[in-house]
């Protein structure tokens, strides 16, 4: 009998010694500050919070175990309750939630894992906030730095656009001169004022022609706050329009194909725009480069529009002397180039990244030589 009395006490000295040995290890996972942490029961009872997490939310110490989650309902600042994110753990037990929060200057990131029995019933929930502002500072520099690169080259890009524009202008302005200088001698002598009229007249269309000049080109990096419906006719018009004179320079034949309609999308015309003078400015510089070292070479620019279901398909071909094939994987990334000092290393870059952040589709190349042929998809 006094032995088993014996064994008895070792056994209860023995599960005393694990039970203050797992308090003590308790005590010390609250009071590590690696992240704030709290377990709630099924009913969304709190039974354990440790000191970061108070700290983090403000919340008073040692005097929220027992407390109910919906007691901590506007901790995070946004507009979700402690309470609904805990009824969407609880009814989607397979799930996991977070949100991120501010607290003055620095950004919290908030988990909520379920927590589960054997039988995969939701028994808790396991809270975890973790310090993410070094994280999100970064994001905000990437994005920043992003649209800095994207400034730059529309800054480039309206360069060429002022070439456009002189040699748009020349002409015009050269045939107004004239005009102008032949209905002064005409109204003075006879007949003059049938061939007057008809002066006055061709004066008035190529004003009008330098109006849509003006047109486009206020409008084609005008900032688009928010997707609108748009016909894709009408932005490679605009595209086109621009571009056309750039090519005729160079003696490059434009062409442009499209498939029947209709051609409406909805999204950010100008960042497509962006895409497509890009990609048409590199076909130009790589055609230019190879017409003056090929004899009878006759270059060209072919756009097509086409569509399924489900997208829009533009391609851009050239038959300048394409990609090579070590250089293949390389094409989208920032700083690469095949154009030496000439050139920046951004173009391609930049529409990819155009295409990840504001447009809901894809850029890709779809042949690397004979010919070189960029495709660009576009959601419905």
């Amino acid at each position: 009998m006094a032995f088993f009395g014996i064994c008895a006490f070792a056994a209860l000295y023995v599960a005393q010694r694990k039970f203050y040995k797992n308090k003590h290890l308790l005590n010390l996972f609250a009071k590590n500050p690696i992240g704030g942490l709290v377990i709630a029961d099924k009913a969304g009872n709190i039974a354990f919070i440790n000191k970061e997490f108070e700290k983090i939310f403000g919340l008073k110490f040692k005097a929220n175990i027992g407390k109910n989650l919906k007691d901590l309902s506007d901790i995070f600042c946004t507009n979700q309750t402690t309470q609904s994110i805990f009824a969407q753990v609880a009814g989607s037990p397979n799930k996991s939630f977070s949100l991120t929060s501010k607290k003055g200057k620095l950004f919290y990131k908030t988990e909520f894992l379920p927590l589960l029995d054997k039988q995969g019933l939701f028994e808790g929930v396991f809270i975890m906030s973790h310090d993410i502002t070094h994280e999100v500072n970064l994001e905000q520099n990437k994005q920043k730095q992003e649209q800095i690169l994207l400034q730059n080259s529309k800054m480039a890009a309206l360069g060429e656009m002022i070439s456009v524009i002189s040699h748009q202008y020349k002409q015009p302005l050269n045939t107004l001169l004239l005009l102008a200088s032949d209905t002064h001698e005409l109204l003075s002598g006879k007949n003059g004022d049938k061939m007057a009229l008809k002066n006055i007249e061709n004066i008035r269309m190529n004003v009008e022609l330098m109006n849509e000049t003006i047109d486009v080109f206020r409008d084609f990096y005008k900032e688009d706050f928010c997707e609108k419906e748009f016909d894709l006719i009408d932005v490679l018009d605009d595209v086109l329009y621009i571009c056309r004179p750039q090519l005729q320079v160079k003696n490059i034949e434009l062409r442009f194909t499209y498939d029947d309609g209709p051609h409406e999308i909805k999204g950010y015309a100008n960042y497509i725009k962006h895409v497509l003078m890009n990609l048409i400015t590199n076909a130009k510089d790589e055609l230019a480069k190879k017409a003056k070292s090929t004899d009878n070479f006759i270059p060209y620019v072919e756009i097509n529009l086409r569509q399924d279901e489900k997208k829009f398909i533009v391609t851009i071909e050239d038959n300048a002397n394409g990609v090579d094939s070590e250089l293949l994987d390389k094409i989208f990334e920032p700083f690469f180039t095949t154009k030496g000092d000439d050139g920046t290393g951004m173009g391609l870059y930049l529409c990819k990244l155009i295409f990840e952040k504001k447009l809901r589709g894809d850029i890709r190349l779809a042949n690397a030589k004979n010919p070189t042929k960029f495709e660009i998809e576009l959601l419905k």
